[in-house]
């Protein structure tokens, strides 16, 4: 439950769950020191009045371009965590930047480009360390995108990345769909509930899943 995961996982969530009560793409990310202290975080921007580009208004390189380097800090000692898998564009923007630790709360098997760092030989020579996924914050991240994915489809959109959510998780969309059904989490957007509820309530329902 949510008083179980580190806060750093609280960070990225309550920013994912910020992207998705916007309508936007919900992933979160954010950026921490070696000591834990929190440096910058952000959310997926594509639906926000004022964004200037959409595509490239993605967690990830919104956090990272907002890293101060200014006063001596060492980047390399910092630690990126993400709600998601970052896309090959991110996945650039990381290594670039010399950020040598992640931490990603779920796979994407649509855009995810963590297979760059094996299969890329510069991205492999950079030595990034990357974390093992926590069980239920993929759980939690695939339900919040499967539904961010079933309202596109509704209004016409392409069905082809909630397939592939449901190839890493298929208890993670039916989840979503039946909270899509009566709309619940877009009635806890409208209510600003905080992410800790919304949390408990999915992994609720994974619980009673595998009962």
């Amino acid at each position: 439950m949510w008083k179980d995961i580190s806060v750093q996982w609280q960070t990225v969530l309550e920013e994912a769950w910020t992207a998705f009560t916007s309508g936007s793409i919900p992933v979160g990310a954010a950026v921490f020191s070696k000591d834990g202290e929190l440096l910058v975080k952000d959310h997926n921007r594509r639906n926000e009045p004022g964004t200037l580009n959409p595509r490239t208004a993605h967690a990830e390189l919104n956090v990272i371009q907002h890293i101060d380097c200014r006063y001596g800090l060492n980047i390399r000692e910092t630690e990126l965590y993400t709600s998601m898998e970052p896309c090959p564009m991110c996945m650039g923007a990381i290594v670039m930047s010399n950020i040598k630790h992640l931490h990603c709360g779920s796979h994407d098997r649509w855009c995810g480009a963590l297979h760059l760092l094996d299969t890329d030989p510069y991205m492999r020579s950079q030595h990034i360390s990357v974390s093992d996924i926590p069980e239920d914050t993929e759980f939690f991240q695939l339900v919040l995108s499967s539904y961010h994915e079933l309202k596109h489809i509704r209004k016409g959109g392409s069905p082809s990345v909630l397939e592939c959510f449901r190839i890493s998780s298929a208890s993670a969309v039916e989840a979503a769909e039946k909270l899509c059904q009566n709309r619940v989490l877009d009635q806890y957007a409208q209510m600003n509930k905080p992410c800790s509820e919304v949390y408990d309530l999915i992994i609720q329902i994974k619980e009673e899943q595998n009962v």
